[in-house]
């Protein structure tokens, strides 16, 4: 089991950048891979604003892993679950 947050940063045409963050959580089943992803926010993020919306995504973040390592207990599964930070700068310009 891997969750990570995900901060995911596109230039924009507003002087900021665009951000989207997510938490996704992944696990293989014999040939598959299972993975859910939630968006805590989707936007021109300005740096008034962005220590909320990190907040909000370690919020996010917290409730996915305490809901997944509940339903591997419920389930008799002891897995490992491993954590992340995953960050794509993409094309963000220093303006």
């Amino acid at each position: 089991m891997f969750i990570a947050q995900i901060l995911d940063q596109q230039s924009s045409g507003y002087g900021y950048p665009a951000v989207r963050r997510t938490v996704d959580a992944a696990f293989a089943y014999g040939r598959d891979l299972v993975s859910y992803r939630r968006t805590t926010s989707s936007a021109v993020e300005l740096p008034e604003i962005a220590r909320k919306t990190a907040e909000r995504q370690q919020e996010t973040y917290e409730d996915i892993r305490a809901k997944v390592e509940r339903g591997l207990e419920r389930m008799g599964l002891d897995l490992p679950v491993y954590e992340g930070s995953l960050r794509h700068p993409g094309e963000v310009s220093a303006n």
